[in-house]
């Protein structure tokens, strides 16, 4: 949890804070505002962390382009929020800045689905055309021991002695998964 996000929430329990340390409210908030600052600076910023999401890959689909924008929009309030006036407009700052960073990671995961799927559709197209492949295998299969048949017979029919040789019979194809389910 952001160490800012921390202080919002607690905030409201400074003055029991000062009761159970039976000191003033004043030096409880600037404490919780020291330990605040330092955990602040240890993390890397927020801004570098949404710039560098947004830039890894180009947007390709309608929903990553949409996540791009606002992502980008966000961070511009953020910062606009941050330079203001108003200590509640600069207090939202860092809320909008976790936004962007949201909006930044929806569009990496947006972007990773997309190449999944795309590898979805790769692997369903490979298939097809593996069973149709398999299918027209099994037909020459079959073909090629009904004219080994014709010809054992033909040479029965003319009388002369065959030696017989064991037949191999074409394998059974898997189950289709259709009429499994």
């Amino acid at each position: 949890m952001p160490a800012v996000s921390w202080l919002h929430q607690n905030v409201r329990q400074l003055a029991s804070f000062a009761s159970v340390l039976r000191c003033r409210p004043v030096l409880v908030f600037h404490a919780l505002l020291v330990v605040t600052a330092s955990a602040a600076s240890a993390a890397p910023p927020i801004t570098e962390q949404v710039l560098a999401l947004l830039e890894q890959t180009a947007p390709s689909t309608p929903e990553t382009l949409r996540a791009t924008k606002n992502a980008k929009q966000t961070l511009h309030r953020a910062q606009e929020a941050a330079t203001a006036e108003d200590e509640q407009v600069r207090a939202t700052a860092e809320v909008l800045e976790q936004t962007a960073l949201e909006w930044a990671k929806l569009r990496t995961e947006l972007t990773d689905l997309e190449a999944l799927q795309t590898a979805n559709v790769e692997a369903q197209v490979r298939l097809q055309e593996l069973e149709a492949q398999l299918k027209r295998e099994q037909a020459y299969l079959e073909e090629t021991e009904a004219r080994r048949g014709r010809a054992l017979a033909e040479l029965q029919k003319l009388g002369v002695a065959t030696t017989p040789v064991p037949t191999t019979s074409a394998p059974t194809p898997a189950p289709d998964r259709k009429e499994a389910q």
